[in-house]
């Protein structure tokens, strides 16, 4: 019997040893199992290697749903490296130093953004999966300022923005980021027309262009309604007091409108309404198609 035990026992510790190892290994070969910001990863795949491209768009969802990467092919000029909102300007400026990094080519940049996008910061819904541990790895931190720093490592903790080995395990396993994001997420979100993000990080976008002498442009992507369902002079309003009304200039007056019932939850747009549309659409917003 005692036999039996032990050999119960050993079998159990073998499993537990496999179980450690094979996440080892998953972890420390950045290998991701679940589909959670799968989008995140590609741009920065993209961003870490070199091409021939001299524009380059970065964005949100709704960018993305414009510009795929399944389009890339019908543009040689211009990259298309839109991800999600919730990387917040802060992620889209690591994700262009580092393509600039390795693309000094590049002679224009735009930023196709939902104004609404701007408003995101640290306290929305799956920002950790999104942005902290795509973006908190230590050859990016550096891009970081000292006060992001310190608002992230208070709001998720230090272990968890810091430790690969804590993020991977969470990376993967989507009961236990559930658990975790459940622990910090708040229910109700601040909502500001310019997060504390976006007012650090978007002037640190246009210096990092005019560093590199790169034209940096700033475009609003399509919205649901008309311009009177929106209060866009509150919106400059808080862009002048943080002195971005240079940079939003005619941001929200050249906003493409385009009827409720052509979007399906008010910020994406209906897919057949998309590839009917696209061309059109694009040329509305940047005066050309293909953009240029």
């Amino acid at each position: 019997m005692k036999k039996f035990l032990w050999k119960i026992l050993l079998a159990a510790i073998c499993v537990f040893a496999g179980q450690c190892v094979f996440w080892l290994i998953i972890i420390q070969q950045n290998i991701r199992i679940e589909d959670i910001a799968e989008e995140v990863y590609d741009a920065i795949d993209i961003a870490e290697t070199h091409n021939t491209y001299t524009r380059v768009i970065i964005g949100d969802s709704v960018c993305r749903q414009l510009l795929a990467p399944d389009n890339q092919i019908e543009n040689e000029e211009v990259c298309y490296l839109g991800t999600n909102q919730l990387i917040t300007v802060c992620g889209n400026y690591i994700l262009l130093s580092r393509y600039i990094e390795n693309n000094p080519q590049t002679e224009k940049v735009y930023y196709f953004v939902r104004p609404q996008s701007l408003g995101v910061d640290i306290d929305q819904h799956l920002f950790y999966p999104y942005f902290v541990i795509p973006f908190c790895r230590t050859e990016y931190m550096p891009y970081l300022e000292e006060e992001t720093k310190t608002l992230l490592t208070e709001k998720f903790g230090r272990i968890f923005v810091y430790n690969r080995y804590v993020k991977g395990l969470l990376q993967n396993n989507k009961a236990l980021l559930s658990k975790y994001i459940a622990k910090y997420h708040e229910n109700e979100i601040k909502k500001n027309n310019l997060s504390k993000m976006t007012v650090i990080y978007l002037e640190k976008l246009q210096e990092l262009c005019e560093e590199h002498n790169i034209e940096f442009v700033v475009i609003a992507t399509p919205l649901a309604g008309e311009s009177s369902d929106y209060d866009w002079e509150s919106y400059m309003s808080e862009a002048e007091a943080y002195g971005l009304e240079g940079l939003l200039s005619g941001y929200t007056n050249s906003i493409y409108y385009i009827p409720e019932e052509y979007f399906t939850d008010g910020i994406h747009l209906v897919n057949g309404y998309v590839n009917e549309n696209r061309e059109e659409i694009l040329k509305k917003i940047f005066g050309e198609f293909p953009i240029r």
